[in-house]
């Protein structure tokens, strides 16, 4: 039969293979860029990243968004099209084969096979036809007897229905593609953060989009384990659907454990301190850690705020002389300092000759003091004591919340390329062609041959195994 739309220029355009191979590479290169170069971030930032030129065309082009851009989409559309084309153009043919209007065989497609099977028989054709009839009713979906001036063939098939195998997986992609599609339109993916006890009913997608959605979301609660090591181990958000000032649900979550309501999913994804993490001020006992790295020797002392305390081994004298939550040293955030002041002993005086400096110790950096290489390290050991109490923390909960209405048919897709897969690669359609004639009284002769649209080894072994089985059936 004829292919679908013979002729047509456009039909032959978008039923080319090289138009296949051509999207599908161009596919796999762009979203490759869209892995690589990251997704939704400000103009500023490519600038920064890439520089001023390819900065401001990545920003234009659309590659900062790259799975929502016009051109993406474009890709997508006419990989479809093509797809259909090309399945359309060659289903016509294919099911001519699989439904024909009658299932009659051709002989002489058969008869002058090199590989075909031949046997002699001392039976009647009488019962050899019964004793093969009976054999391939059970081996075969379809088996058909004709008779011949010198006897008969038997003309079966097997799996036929197995050429849809490829339509299958062509429908699957298909389905996959425009699940992709249409939540690309209609879908959304943002994020959100809520102080506890706060609500909100918008949500932040990219760096400027505002959404409404169709219900508020608030915040009851949020907790934070943290293992020894000061990872946190789990973070839960407790939260509360309302509309129209009607509570809907309150539910739980945490990683990986969403909330799903009306094809919306609320993920937990981050958190933060909405209260410093440090005091601001400064607890009213400082316990340091004094080493000394010649002896090794170390020597915790306390100390109050301006209050002048003796060093070890008479070296002299130190005083807290500041506390600062924040400190910035040679254009970095040290997080929270303590500034001291030294009186220390110059070398080969007494103890009357002191000589003063001022040094800083940050709480985040234990080993900072080791860069001044003074007589003593210095660090601070109840470091804990200057974080804010757990009871007084107050957290925020971040929250990514999506909308996919095509991942239903993503899901389609999916099950139906399972399905698909293994027809395609695993079965194939078989045709048994098995002629029996009259050599004399008494005496007949059996010839079996067969093909298959696909895995032609394997169709020899089913032909070799038919032979010794029709051999078993018919020489009794």
């Amino acid at each position: 039969m004829k292919k679908l739309f013979q002729g047509n220029s456009l039909t032959l355009f978008f039923s080319s293979v090289k138009l296949s191979v051509f999207l599908l590479l161009t596919l796999a290169f762009v979203s490759i860029i869209g892995t690589v170069i990251p997704q939704e971030q400000s103009l500023a930032y490519y600038k920064s990243a890439y520089g001023e030129f390819w900065g401001t065309m990545i920003n234009i082009t659309g590659i900062a968004d790259t799975y929502h851009s016009l051109w993406y989409r474009l890709l997508m559309g006419l990989l479809c099209i093509n797809i259909i084309v090309c399945s359309f153009d060659r289903l016509m043919a294919t099911w001519s084969i699989i439904f024909p209007k009658n299932y009659s065989a051709r002989p002489s497609r058969f008869q002058n096979r090199k590989d075909r099977k031949a046997f002699d028989v001392m039976e009647t054709l009488a019962l050899v036809r019964t004793s093969i009839s009976e054999h391939l009713s059970k081996k075969l979906s379809h088996c058909e007897l004709k008779t011949t001036e010198n006897g008969f063939y038997f003309y079966g098939e097997k799996g036929r229905k197995s050429r849809l195998g490829v339509y299958a997986v062509h429908t699957s992609v298909l389905l996959m593609i425009i699940g992709g599609i249409i939540g690309s339109f209609w879908g959304f993916d943002g994020h959100v953060q809520i102080p506890e006890g706060q609500s909100v009913n918008q949500l932040v997608i990219g760096q400027h989009q505002i959404i409404d959605l169709p219900f508020s979301i608030k915040c009851e609660d949020f907790s934070v384990s943290f293992y020894d090591t000061g990872a946190p181990s789990e973070f839960k958000s407790v939260l509360t659907l309302t509309r129209n000032d009607e509570k809907i649900l309150t539910r739980s979550i945490v990683v990986n454990q969403p909330l799903r309501f009306e094809g919306i999913n609320i993920y937990q994804s981050s958190y933060g301190l909405m209260t410093p993490e440090y005091r601001e001020d400064l607890p009213e006992t400082v316990v340091f850690h004094f080493e000394n790295p010649e002896t090794h020797l170390s020597y915790p002392i306390k100390a109050k705020q301006n209050e002048r305390t003796a060093l070890p081994e008479g070296q002299g004298f130190f005083k807290i002389q500041e506390y600062k939550p924040e400190y910035a040293f040679a254009g970095h955030n040290m997080g929270p300092t303590l500034i001291l002041s030294l009186e220390v002993k110059k070398n080969g005086s007494n103890d009357s000759e002191l000589n003063t400096q001022m040094i800083m110790l940050p709480l985040q950096y234990q080993h900072f003091d080791r860069m001044r290489k003074g007589h003593f390290i210095i660090s601070i050991m109840n470091g804990k004591d200057f974080l804010i109490p757990e009871t007084q923390k107050r957290y925020y909960t971040g929250l990514q919340v999506t909308n996919d209405p095509g991942v239903w048919f993503v899901y389609a897709g999916f099950i139906l390329m399972l399905l698909g897969i293994p027809v395609t690669f695993f079965m194939s359609h078989q045709q048994y062609f098995i002629e029996v004639f009259e050599k004399s009284p008494g005496s007949c002769q059996v010839i079996i041959s067969g093909v298959s649209n696909k895995n032609k080894y394997d169709m020899k072994q089913k032909i070799d195994r038919l032979d010794r089985d029709l051999k078993k059936v018919c020489v009794r």
